[in-house]
This record gives C-alpha cells, sequence and structure tokens, in this order.
C-alpha cells in the first residue's frame, strides 16, 4: 500500500512540472521538484517563460545588468530568489511584484549596485521576506525606507557590501529582526536613530567597518539584543554608546584604539558574560567594569594596563591581561574564587610573593610566561602554593636555566606543563618526580643537548613531549627509556644529525614522531623495526638534506614494504641523479656508496692541545676515517654536544676537519672531551683530556 502511494504522489510531483517546459538556459528540478537554476556568461536577460510553479529560482554567473519591471509578476509561488555573481546594476521600480510568498532574496557579488539609484521602497512588493542577503557588493547606502515594508524580516547579511554609511531610521522598526551582518564595510558612523525600534534585534556584526564613533543610546530600544561585535574598528571611546543593553550577553570591542573608559560605560551591562577589550590602548580600566556582577570571561591581552582590580566581578571564570604593562599581580585575586583561567603573561610583574593565588582552588590553567620577577630570581618555591586544581602551567619566556621543581611540588596534579622558550640545559632526574602525571610535557626551544632519560622516568602518563629546537646533535639508544604511553614526539628544529638504531625502541604506544628540519643524511634501517598495531607517521621529509645512498638502503628496506605500519615520505636532496625523488622510488639495488670499502668509522684525537691557560684559545683535533663518510660531534666536559656550523654555543666551533675550537677558555673547559662519528654501519668514539692552568696575576 505505501509503495502505491509513494508512486501516486511522484506522479503527481512529475506530472505537475511537465506542465511546464523547462527554458532552455535553466535546469529544472537541480533544487527539487520546483526548483530552476539559470545560468551562463552568455546570458544577458533573465530567461523567459519561467514555471509559474516554481518554487526557487537561481539566476547566477550572467552578463545580466537590469532587473525589469514585473520580470517575476507570474511567480507567485516563488520562495527563494537567488540573484548572486551578476552583473547587476539597475532594478526597475516594480521588479519584484508578484512575489507575494518570497522569503529569501540574495542579490550577492553583484559589484555594479548601489543602493544610492534604487527606489527606497525596491522591496515593498514583498511583503513576507524574511531574509534578505547582499554580501560583496558597492551599496554605499541604505536608505532610510528600504526595509519599511518587509515587517516580517529576521535576517539581513551586508558582509562586505561596499557601505559607508546606514541612514537614519534604515533598520527602524523592523519587530522581527533578529539578525544583522554589516561586517567589513566603511561605515565611518552608527547614529542614534539606524536601529529604533526593532525591539527583537539579538545580534549585530559591526566587525572591520572603520567605525569611528557610535552616537549616544544608538542602541537604547534594543533591550532585547545578546550579541554585539564591534570589534576590529577604530573607536576611541563608547562613551553612552551601550546605554539600554539590560540583556547583552556578548560584547566584542577588541582592536579598537580605546584609550579610557568612562565609569558609566558599561553600568546597564548586568547580564554581560562576555568582554573583549584586547587589542587597545587602554592605560587604566578605572571603575569601569567594577559592576559587570555577571562577567565570566574577561580578554585584556595587549593594552597598557599599569594596574587592575577584580573588584566587582564575582563570576570571572575567564582572565587574560597578557601583554599589558603590569607591576604586580592583579588585586582582589580573592574576589574571583570562580576562576578557571588566568593569564597573566607577557608583563613586567616586579614581585610575586609565595601563596599569592592561594585563594585561586578552583584555577585550572595560569599561564605566568614572560614575567619580570621570574626572570630575574626564578619561580619562588610557594609561588604556586593553594593551586590545587590546576591542570595546566605555562611558565616560558623565563630565561629559566633549571627546572623549578620545588615550586612544582604545590601543582602535583597537573597534567600539561610548558617549560618552552627558557635556558634550561640539563634536567635531573628529580625535576618532576612531583609532577609524575604530567601527560603533555613541553620543553622546546631551550638548550638542552641530550634527551634526559632518566628525568622522564618519573612520568606515568606522558603522551606528549616536545623537545623541538634545543640544540640536540644525537639521540642515542634506548634514550626515552619505558616511555611506553608516550604517542606524540617532536624533535623539529633540533641541529640532529645522529640517530642511534635503538633510539626509539620501547617506545611502543607512539603514533608520530616528528624530525623535521634537522641534520640528517639517513636513517638506521633498525629505527622503527618493530611492529605495531596502528598506522605510525615519522615526519621526517621537510628541512633534511637526506642522502640516498648506501646508508639509506637499510632503512628504505625496512620501511617500503607492503602492509607495513611506518608512513613517511623522504625526498632525496643527493646525490645530484636522485634530487627531489621520493626514497620509495628508488630501487635498493640503486642505493650505493662510492666506497671500494665500507666500514665503520675510526677517531683519533692525536695532535689535540693537552692544556692551555683560562682565558686562552685550544683545538682539539679529531681525524675520522671509514666509508661512508660519517657524522663527526664533541661532547664537552659542561654537557654541551656540538657538531659542525652549531652555533647555539658561542666561543666554540667545530671546523669541517672535525677539530674543536674554543675561542677562550674559562675554569669549566677542563676535562674529558670526547669526540663521536657515526655512519650506518656504527659508531666511535675517543676522549682526549684538557687541562688548564690558572695564570696568577
Amino acid at each position: 500500500m505505501m509503495k502505491a502511494c509513494v508512486t501516486i504522489l511522484l506522479c503527481i510531483v512529475v506530472g505537475t512540472s511537465a506542465r511546464y517546459p523547462c527554458p532552455p538556459e535553466c535546469e529544472c528540478g537541480e533544487l527539487g521538484p520546483h526548483g530552476i537554476a539559470c545560468g551562463g556568461e552568455d546570458m544577458t536577460h533573465f530567461p523567459k517563460n519561467i514555471p509559474p510553479n516554481a518554487v526557487y529560482l537561481d539566476v547566477e554567473g550572467t552578463k545580466i545588468t537590469t532587473i525589469p519591471k514585473g520580470v517575476f509578476n507570474k511567480l507567485h509561488h516563488l520562495i527563494g530568489l537567488i540573484l548572486d555573481q551578476n552583473q547587476i546594476s539597475t532594478i526597475e521600480p516594480g521588479a519584484f511584484q508578484g512575489l507575494t510568498n518570497m522569503s529569501l532574496l540574495s542579490l550577492s557579488t553583484n559589484p555594479g549596485l548601489s543602493l544610492t539609484k534604487v527606489d527606497p521602497l525596491i522591496l515593498k512588493d514583498i511583503q513576507n521576506l524574511t531574509r534578505f542577503l547582499a554580501q560583496n557588493n558597492k551599496l554605499i547606502t541604505i536608505p532610510t525606507k528600504f526595509f519599511s515594508e518587509n515587517k516580517n524580516l529576521r535576517e539581513v547579511d551586508l558582509q562586505n557590501a561596499g557601505l559607508l554609511e546606514l541612514q537614519p531610521g534604515c533598520f527602524s522598526n523592523l519587530k522581527n529582526l533578529f539578525i544583522v551582518d554589516l561586517s567589513k564595510n566603511q561605515i565611518d558612523k552608527i547614529g542614534a536613530n539606524v536601529f529604533t525600534g526593532s525591539s527583537n534585534f539579538q545580534t549585530l556584526l559591526l566587525s572591520n567597518s572603520q567605525v569611528k564613533s557610535i552616537e549616544p543610546r544608538a542602541f537604547e530600544t534594543q533591550e532585547e539584543m545578546l550579541f554585539l561585535m564591534i570589534d576590529h574598528n577604530m573607536l576611541v571611546s563608547v562613551r553612552s554608546a551601550l546605554l539600554g543593553l539590560k540583556n547583552l550577553l556578548t560584547l566584542a570591542l577588541n582592536d579598537n584604539k580605546i584609550v579610557s573608559l568612562n565609569e558609566d560605560d558599561f553600568k546597564d551591562l548586568v547580564m554581560l558574560n562576555s568582554l573583549d577589550l584586547s587589542n587597545n590602548e587602554l592605560m587604566d580600566t578605572g571603575n569601569a567594569l567594577a559592576n559587570l556582577r555577571s562577567l565570566g570571561s574577561l580578554n585584556l591581552n595587549n593594552n597598557r594596563l599599569t594596574k587592575l582590580s577584580f573588584q566587582g566581578m564575582p563570576l570571572l571564570t575567564d582572565i587574560s591581561v597578557s601583554n599589558n604593562l603590569l607591576q604586580s599581580i592583579p588585586e582582589r585575586l580573592d574576589v574571583i574564587t570562580h576562576a578557571r583561567i588566568l593569564d597573566i603573561s607577557n608583563n613586567p610583574i616586579q614581585s610575586l610573593p609565595g601563596g599569592r593565588f592561594a585563594s585561586l582552588n578552583s584555577l585550572l590553567k595560569l599561564d605566568i610566561s614572560n614575567i619580570s620577577v621570574i626572570q630575574d630570581g626564578g619561580l619562588a618555591p610557594d609561588a604556586l602554593t593553594g593551586l590545587h586544581s590546576l591542570v595546566e602551567l605555562r611558565v616560558e619566556n623565563n630565561e629559566l636555566n633549571k627546572v623549578p621543581s620545588q615550586a612544582l611540588s604545590a601543582v602535583k596534579q597537573i597534567q600539561i606543563l610548558s617549560l618552552s622558550h627558557n635556558k634550561i640545559e640539563t634536567l635531573d632526574e628529580n625535576d618532576f618526580v612531583s609532577v609524575s602525571n604530567v601527560s603533555n610535557l613541553q620543553l622546546a626551544n631551550n638548550m638542552l643537548a641530550k634527551v634526559p632519560e632518566k628525568a622522564l622516568r618519573p612520568f606515568t602518563n606522558l603522551t606528549q613531549l616536545d623537545l623541538s629546537g634545543n640544540p640536540l646533535v644525537h639521540i642515542s639508544d634506548w634514550s626515552f627509556g619505558n616511555s611506553t604511553t608516550l604517542s606524540s614526539l617532536r624533535l623539529s628544529n633540533a641541529k640532529l644529525s645522529v640517530i642511534d638504531p635503538a633510539a626509539f625502541h620501547d617506545l611502543k604506544g607512539v603514533h608520530s614522531i616528528d624530525v623535521t628540519n634537522n641534520n640528517l643524511t639517513w636513517l638506521p634501517g633498525d629505527l622503527l623495526k618493530y611492529d605495531r598495531a596502528f598506522p605510525f607517521y615519522l615526519y621526517a621529509d621537510q628541512g633534511n638534506p637526506w642522502y640516498c645512498d648506501c646508508q639509506m638502503k637499510p632503512f628504505s628496506e625496512a620501511v617500503n614494504v607492503p602492509g607495513q605500519s611506518v608512513i613517511t615520505n623522504i625526498h632525496c636532496s643527493g646525490p645530484e641523479k636522485y634530487k627531489g625523488q621520493n626514497l620509495g622510488d628508488i630501487p635498493l639495488a640503486n642505493l650505493t656508496c662510492d666506497c671500494e670499502h665500507q666500514e665503520a668509522p675510526s677517531v683519533d684525537t692525536s695532535g689535540s692541545d693537552n692544556s692551555t691557560a683560562v682565558g686562552q684559545p685550544a683545538k682539539l683535533r679529531c681525524k675520522v676515517g671509514g666509508c661512508p663518510t660519517a657524522h663527526l660531534f664533541w661532547t664537552t666536559p659542561r654537557g654541551f654536544v656540538i657538531s659542525p656550523h652549531l652555533t647555539e654555543y658561542t666561543g666554540y666551533d667545530v671546523q669541517d676537519d672535525g677539530t674543536l675550537v674554543i675561542m677562550a677558555t674559562v675554569a669549566e673547559d677542563a676535562g674529558n672531551y670526547t669526540c663521536t662519528a657515526a655512519n650506518y654501519l656504527g659508531k666511535a668514539e675517543q676522549s682526549h683530556k684538557l687541562k688548564l692552568d690558572i695564570i696568577e696575576t
């Protein structure tokens, strides 16, 4: 029975459509049973004999310049009319006659269309219009009575419409108006009478519109407005402009030129939940924020604030005051006991007393990166006391030369710890004992010369480790110990030239390793040689001078086999005949070296200086034998690992022949130096002791 009903319904629909032939320039049924799509670069006029039962008509991408009077007057069933991407510049009076049921009109991307040349009441025949779209035009203005007959209008989208002004009353008395998008225009001023009487208005977007001023009480009748976006404009103040917005939830004023706030600027915003004032020129907020008792999110990043109080904002949960001129921690932290996120990074804060955050026992994220007091003296042992709920801690760009392990003991529960962009040279095996639950550890852009296997042992849930940007020349066997939970390892931009065959062994759970932008020319065949139940991504192609010769043959053989789980994409930098080719496309038999006898390297440090005076230079020589040519690096008594052309350690240089030159020795330079060389067949090393004589004056 149901099949019979469906068949009858289809016959009715098809039969109804079949009564009217489809114009040759159009395709009927493309937008549904009664939808018609017309277009083409050769079309200069609207098609004739459009079926009168059409519900949707889409005419796009034509050379039509004019909408004539009465061209749609037989289309009484039309609901949607789309006239985008044409060359319409003229709309004759009466052009929309007969469209009594239409709810959608789109005139977007008709760059020749200006409303200065159009009858202000051109839309009067579309009584049921609910959506008007005219993005990407050059409309110049919205006439005063343009929408006056469209009482059902709910949405107006004039984004990037070339507007230079809004005439008084152009959006007045539209009781059903819900959202207006005026972003990306050049509207210099918002007058007081533009939106008068549109009482159900909920969203206004004015972003990127070159607005310099808003008249007092411009939105006073929009008591139901919830979202107001005036960001990325040229406002210097908002004096009395926001009065009456008693239900506003979100206000974006970021990226303007606001210098100061008046005490009454936000006095009516009793329901405001989110306020963004970032990227302005505020030096002081005064008492303007003191009565925002519903405020949950406050963004004051990138201003010139020298002080700040949270008095009167008891519901704040998300606070960002980064990149200001704060000399001290903001006042009244005891008021914001519900705070979840606090970002005070990049401020010249001079003091961080112990227990200063003790009242923030609900805080989940704290960012104290680039703080003057930490840069001057490190993070005090009791600085984080009381942060019992903290999940994420960021202490970046603070010139730390060691992990602040004592301070970390107060936040044992954290899961994300970032110490990136500091000057940490070594890691101790006890550095992370108190924060063993960390799952994401970021140590990028420090001065670590070795992978700290002992320091990683305390972690039981570590899944992400970022060591990128460190001067890591060599990753030795079993460097990551038993980090079986690790899923992502970043070693990019790290000066790597040698990775030992078992360096990543026991990382059974790792899904990706990033070694891009290093000095790698080859990889060991056994590097990734163990079974996985999931695909493994080795990001290695970008920024490495891969040399596709015999040294890459074992690796290519290991990863380029059917069914293997390693996914990588390595392109050769040399030899010249393979430059730019994918390693996997080169037959294994062609991966050869020009060696009469291939052998592991040998190392000879004879001829090195045995002693020198403090302050004087020293040269330690390292002659390397073997074929193919091996990578060479030196390990110093201070723990530095230095390879040719490494610039992180000033005063040291490894020359092309392997000689380590110390420009001017210091007392810490005394001790054993080890020269190591490695190729794909093996590794050799030899130590040499340097003695330093102190010259008495």
